[in-house]
């Protein structure tokens, strides 16, 4: 989890799409860095140096990365932001999944890691800025409002005038009945910024679902997913 996201399941999309948006002259794979091997390294130094912009000192498991996108809609045109991609483990399923037709970008505050996004993904359309400039960024990549934000955050390490910020902004460039996705620890429900981030969700999603611990990911974490009032589209 890093620095400042649903409707039923849809069919599988025809083929693993790349993103609408590339970076010019996407490296080779064979060529890439040798930091490319070491996603696991750069993340762990980063939480050393800022602990308060990711979450967690481990990146998200494969499996905790499944129960954050199993309920995203994929259908063709779909509109998606990504806060906090950290080394990925969000954004390689959303690439996977996502149709050929769809708008993908990512927002990544942290330089490094950002870095490490580019050598995973090449043709990945990454933003090295804090989400709270979600609206503009939304204009670059020509898209008026998203289907779904997935977040990785620490929600629980922000104050309060910063969770309201990303919230407000989260929920301006969010269709009617769009979603955020996001997640979070046991640990950040015994703080204090993590339980008031919990009771301002109501004040801009109309459906707050969280579903039961992700064991088989350290530290154990947990998925929120919230809905803005509206009706969702019709199902592709």
């Amino acid at each position: 989890m890093t620095t400042a996201s649903s409707t039923a399941p849809a069919a599988a999309p025809p083929r693993a799409a790349q993103p609408r948006h590339a970076n010019p002259q996407p490296a080779s794979p064979k060529q890439a860095s040798p930091q490319q091997a070491r996603p696991l390294t750069t993340f762990f130094l980063q939480f050393l140096a800022n602990p308060g912009m990711l979450g967690s000192f481990t990146p998200s498991s494969a499996h905790f990365a499944e129960e954050m996108v199993k309920t995203l809609d994929f259908h063709p045109g779909a509109r998606i932001a990504e806060y906090g991609a950290g080394t990925g483990a969000f954004t390689k399923l959303i690439l996977e999944r996502m149709h050929t037709s769809s708008t993908f970008f990512t927002i990544e505050r942290n330089p490094a890691l950002a870095e490490q996004l580019r050598l995973r993904f090449p043709n990945l359309h990454i933003h090295i800025a804090s989400a709270e400039e979600v609206d503009r960024l939304c204009q670059l990549e020509s898209v008026e409002q998203l289907d779904a934000v997935v977040c990785g955050l620490p929600w629980a390490s922000f104050p309060e005038s910063l969770q309201i910020k990303l919230l407000e902004a989260t929920a301006r460039v969010l269709r009617p009945g769009g979603q955020l996705i996001t997640c979070g620890y046991p640990l950040g429900l015994m703080l204090p910024a993590g339980r008031r981030f919990y009771k301002l969700l109501p004040r801009f999603f109309a459906s707050i679902q969280s579903s039961g611990l992700v064991f088989r990911n350290w530290p154990p974490g947990f998925v929120v997913r919230c809905r803005k009032p509206g009706t969702p589209p019709p199902s592709h």
